[in-house]
């Protein structure tokens, strides 16, 4: 008797054992997230983390608040980075093909996944209206292609892509002031690498490759001499790989230098001048690439000895930032301007300066999907 009463104590305490472990590892999870210090930023995926939102009316009812926690909960979630490899693991055994918004292909490339909705109208009328405005200013535009269009190969089998062939033909049809410069066939022909497998921007040779066409078209006579190149880096992993949780894979960084560049000083929105486009501290962050310029700023102004009578204006994204390096020897001043991050007065900016040209250098992907170009143009 007392032993069948213990071997029915015995079964049920298996269903009671696993709720115990259940139990403490929730309360052990639980007392991490609460001691462990809440970072800012993740390196990982290099972006800043969701802060804990304050609460008031408006956003109780309408429950963004309650989606700002469910944010800040999952970034600050503990041991997140493995969770989120452990995820992807999972996601490629059931024949996913994409992570977060990343394209996952074979022997480690990574593409940015298109926006399938983006249009380039609003841009075009913008550029348009902008050459209308300024017509004694040479206009040029370099819209580039991004990895899938070069190494199409390495995208998984029966992935339904986009044509960039024809977006940028479309692009290229509706600019009737701005001269367009199309550089795709020259970075599939290139011998070499001219994208990141681990992220979205083009490599210096990519950079080198797109200034080769560019330069002619803008009527800017290259040097015989071959660019120096300098390996900055050996331990590169870009964005695609922080934001798709795919890691195992770095890569070299090489910057492509002018032969012969003449003296030049940077200037930053936040006053401080340099004597060089490049910020070595930054390969010592999660974003190498950073290198350039030290990253994204609203405004960037470089003066240079040059002395050749022309004064460029570049309204561009993070490509350009490897490509205006090697345009130094061929113009008095460079302002560049990103539109994402500028609130400046775009007319008071005109009427400081007297360019003789002006650029357009983005991405393909980012000229489609962002609209601050259209706003910065009046």
């Amino acid at each position: 008797m007392i032993r069948k009463r213990f071997r029915k104590i015995k079964k049920k305490s298996g269903p009671f054992r696993f709720t115990y472990i259940f139990l403490a590892f929730a309360l052990l999870i639980g007392a991490i997230f609460a001691l462990a210090p809440k970072k800012t930023f993740s390196e990982s995926e290099n972006r800043s983390l969701a802060a804990f939102p304050n609460p008031n009316a408006a956003s109780v009812l309408d429950g963004s608040w309650e989606t700002g926690v469910n944010s800040w909960y999952a970034d600050h979630f503990p041991f997140r980075d493995s969770w989120m490899s452990l995820q992807l693991g999972f996601r490629a055994l059931a024949g996913e093909k994409e992570s977060g918004g990343v394209i996952l292909g074979d022997d480690g490339w990574l593409f940015l996944s298109p926006d399938r909705g983006a249009d380039s109208s609003d841009k075009t009328e913008a550029m348009e209206r902008f050459a209308a405005l300024y017509p004694d200013i040479r206009h040029y535009a370099l819209i580039a292609c991004d990895s899938r269009a070069v190494n199409s190969r390495y995208l998984p089998a029966g992935y339904p892509d986009v044509s960039q062939t024809d977006q940028l033909d479309l692009i290229a049809g509706a600019l009737r002031s701005v001269k367009t410069v199309d550089v795709t066939e020259a970075l599939r022909s290139a011998p070499g690498q001219v994208f990141y497998r681990t992220d979205h921007h083009w490599t210096g040779l990519g950079a080198y490759t797109a200034f080769g066409v560019l330069a002619p078209a803008m009527g800017i006579k290259a040097p015989d001499a071959e660019p120096q190149i300098l390996t900055v880096s050996r331990s590169f992993e870009g964005t695609l790989a922080s934001k798709s949780g795919r890691h195992g894979v770095t890569e070299q960084i090489d910057v492509y230098l002018p032969s012969q560049c003449p003296a030049y000083r940077v200037e930053y929105p936040d006053g401080s001048v340099a004597g060089s486009v490049f910020v070595p501290e930054k390969l010592d962050t999660r974003d190498q690439y950073a290198v350039y310029f030290g990253g994204n700023w609203s405004t960037v102004s470089i003066t240079t000895a040059a002395g050749t009578g022309r004064r460029l204006l570049v309204f561009k994204d993070s490509y350009a930032n490897s490509l205006v390096p090697l345009l130094i020897p061929y113009f008095d001043r460079i302002v560049m301007i990103d539109p994402r991050y500028c609130y400046d007065d775009l007319q008071l900016i005109m009427n400081q300066e007297d360019f003789t040209d002006a650029l357009f250098l983005y991405n393909l992907d980012t000229f489609l999907s962002d609209r601050s170009l259209a706003s910065i143009i009046p």
